[in-house]
């Protein structure tokens, strides 16, 4: 294979113009993607690289805690985590949620179809269809929540409908501790009061 390479070479001409003219394109070529292709893009390799996920869980539970006291209980068909500079955990196939009081009591339960933990943030966002019970029978609903767990609040500026055992309110967005009884709107869109004496 050397000889050939060899013949091969010695039959170039190298003193021709167009050979040389060849040869330093092809060099200049080289030293272009060598010295000038873009450093990001080196970064997005590591990023991905970083984004594998190393751990997936099935039937997972976890508490969230602060000062010795079990805040929350999350439980998830199907965990995956991400270990990087920023660690998430996933939860691709929806979540249900728990929020307990001083005295462990349920507080009030959330659902989602998707949602997603940053482990140094503190932060939850749920998405898709989040129902929300609180302890008064209150019902909300909303397409996407972020949990600011150091805060011990929550909030969203997505649509949101709150419905009561007498009226039904519509808004866009708002804001409320984990017990999501005391709440605030950002924008009212309309209130539905309910006849509840057919019932009776």
């Amino acid at each position: 294979m050397n000889v050939k390479i060899r013949s091969l070479l010695d039959a170039i001409d190298f003193k021709d113009t167009w050979v040389r003219v060849i040869c330093s394109g092809i060099i200049l070529i080289i030293i272009f993607v060598i010295f000038f292709t873009p450093k990001n893009e080196i970064a997005k390799v590591n990023a991905y690289s970083n984004s594998i996920p190393k751990e997936v869980g099935t039937d997972v539970e976890v508490l969230y805690s602060d000062s010795a006291r079990v805040k929350a209980k999350l439980n998830t068909p199907q965990m995956v985590r991400y270990i990087g500079d920023d660690p998430i955990m996933e939860m691709p196939k929806g979540l249900h949620v728990a929020f307990f009081g001083r005295q462990m009591d349920t507080t009030s339960t959330l659902k989602a179809n998707y949602g997603i933990r940053y482990l140094k943030k503190f932060l939850t966002i749920v998405r898709g269809n989040v129902v929300i019970v609180n302890a008064n029978g209150e019902t909300i609903n909303t397409e996407e929540l972020i949990w600011e767990e150091n805060k011990d609040s929550v909030k969203s500026d997505k649509f949101i409908k709150i419905k009561k055992k007498d009226e039904i309110i519509l808004a866009q967005g708002f804001t409320s501790d984990l017990t999501f009884t005391h709440y605030k709107f950002y924008k009212i869109k309309g209130t539905i009061y309910l006849d509840n004496s057919k019932d009776q």
